[in-house]
């Protein structure tokens, strides 16, 4: 992709200042890279993953087939 293309800046982009008080200290950067800790992947692996858009759908998607099952509640 190249570097002006809006998705790519958006994806470096690093915000300046403070947050406000009220807002939650995680961030949307903080959970891509817990999930993909969870998928065992580094950043660099999945940008390299994510240019095969069936390879990075397959990898999206058992991500949420995991996070399905670990939502259901057993019925007894």
């Amino acid at each position: 992709m190249k570097e002006a293309r809006i998705p790519k800046r958006a994806l470096q982009w690093t915000p300046q200042g403070r947050r406000m008080v009220e807002r939650p200290a995680v961030t949307w950067r903080s959970t891509i890279r817990k999930e993909l800790i969870e998928m065992g992947m580094t950043c660099g692996e999945a940008r390299a993953k994510a240019k095969d858009r069936l390879e990075w759908k397959s990898e999206v998607m058992s991500l949420c087939s995991t996070r399905s099952e670990k939502g259901k509640k057993k019925k007894f």
